[in-house]
């Protein structure tokens, strides 16, 4: 874990940091602030917390022993997939990545709860069913990577989303509960491959060039966080840090 953390470009240690904080402070210090970070209907309706679509992948209840082990699960598997996503897109577009794959995956499961509420006889516990944490992105990341390169037979065995859905449902069966998030996430990657949300949602590479080499040029070139910010221009897996 320790060498893999060495390799962490910028964002992705932004993002682990955010979410490693934020779930062990909201959980232990903080827990009546649960609800800006929990995305789900109930939330959306009663507690008028419209922004938790987008900050809800920075958190992962902790306050067990069993959900702490589980978030660091999570963080686990998500920095797996994470860094190479930051590679392919450069540091900035990668962070707005997230931020619009959170968004996005959140609205896919929004949408299957209020249809799963409108037809279920268990509507109150459906309600309350959130979508968290760091798992969505790495779901999407698995999946777009299978979708790019659906030649690779290594990928296809690991990451096919026959593989994926099974996983999903050994999930659902040892917890006790449909992984309606898990599947929600999935299905999004879908769509965003798709209706390429890459190349439409997020700025061009001549944008963020020019953003990076005006008010962001310190930034690029001391890094974050103890780690490299990838330009957007630079080949990926060949990110530089200038400076210390």
């Amino acid at each position: 874990m320790e060498s893999q953390l060495a390799q962490w470009p910028a964002g992705t240690r932004l993002l682990a940091a955010l979410y490693t904080s934020i779930s062990i402070g909201v959980s232990l210090v903080s827990p009546g602030s649960k609800k800006h970070f929990a995305c789900c209907l109930a939330n959306m309706r009663v507690g008028q917390c419209p922004w938790s679509a987008i900050t809800s992948i920075f958190f992962t209840p902790c306050g067990t022993l069993s959900k702490f082990m589980l978030a660091a699960m999570e963080l686990h598997t998500a920095s797996g997939a994470l860094p190479e996503r930051e590679r392919e897109l450069g540091t900035t577009r990668f962070v707005l990545w997230s931020l619009l794959t959170g968004f996005g995956s959140n609205l896919v499961f929004l949408g299957a709860m209020r249809l799963l509420v409108s037809s279920s006889a268990d509507s109150s516990r459906l309600q309350f069913s959130c979508n968290q944490g760091l798992w969505p992105l790495a779901i999407v990341c698995l999946n777009l990577k299978l979708l790019k390169h659906p030649g690779d037979v290594h990928i296809v065995s690991v990451f096919a989303p026959r593989t994926l859905l099974s996983a999903f449902v050994t999930c659902s069966v040892l917890s006790g509960s449909i992984q309606w998030s898990s599947f929600a996430s999935l299905g999004y990657s879908y769509i965003q491959h798709w209706l390429k949300f890459e190349d439409r949602l997020l700025p061009s590479a001549d944008v963020v060039r020019r953003i990076e080499r005006g008010c962001a040029r310190r930034l690029v070139s001391r890094g974050l966080l103890g780690g490299a910010w990838l330009s957007v221009q630079q080949p990926p897996g060949q990110g530089i840090r200038l400076g210390r």
